[in-house]
């Protein structure tokens, strides 16, 4: 696999210009500043440890337990966009223009639809059964499932695409 990287000893070389294509924010080249390697690292591990990636555990998994994971990755974006500072906001070719258009254009509007959606749902639920199971009952739980899998999608190449940027690769 293309490692943007050169071994130099024990250190890594500058990584040169990369282009990346983020779901609904775009694609743009650029030479990412240290700050912007940094953010995407932290961005990636963000994005690679929440609920939102998996699967639905058809048994035991929680749509409101994705719902908030979801909401949580929201928090962490800002959060590690705000503390990384302006040094990753250089113009429209940087990493905040192309992590916030993925917040806003992306994840704000499921967000926005299946809180409230669920919430209308939830609303009627009472205590004899669990919320788990309750959730099983909810009529447009098949379209939620749809509508996740096409985010889950999108997160998958969010999060190839900040891999990309910090010039990190897996193994399969």
């Amino acid at each position: 696999m293309w490692n943007p990287f050169k071994r130099i000893g024990h250190q890594r070389a500058k990584l040169q210009s990369v282009t990346v294509n983020v779901p609904y924010a775009g694609s743009a080249t650029f030479v990412p500043e240290d700050s912007e390697v940094r953010a995407a690292w932290s961005l990636y591990i963000e994005i690679s440890t929440r609920v939102p990636v998996q699967p639905i555990d058809p048994q035991y998994g929680s749509v409101r337990e994705a719902l908030n994971s979801i909401y949580a990755l929201f928090g962490e974006t800002r959060r590690i966009l705000s503390q990384s500072g302006p040094s990753i906001a250089h113009g429209r070719n940087s990493l905040a223009p192309l992590a916030i258009g993925f917040l806003n254009e992306g994840l704000r509007p499921f967000l926005t639809k299946w809180h409230y959606e669920l919430q209308l749902h939830e609303s009627k639920y009472a205590a004899q059964k669990s919320r788990v199971e309750y959730e099983k009952e909810w009529p447009k739980l098949d379209e939620f499932k749809k509508e996740l899998k096409e985010l889950q999608h999108n997160l998958e190449q969010y999060q190839s695409e900040l891999m990309k940027l910090c010039g990190a690769h897996c193994e399969d």
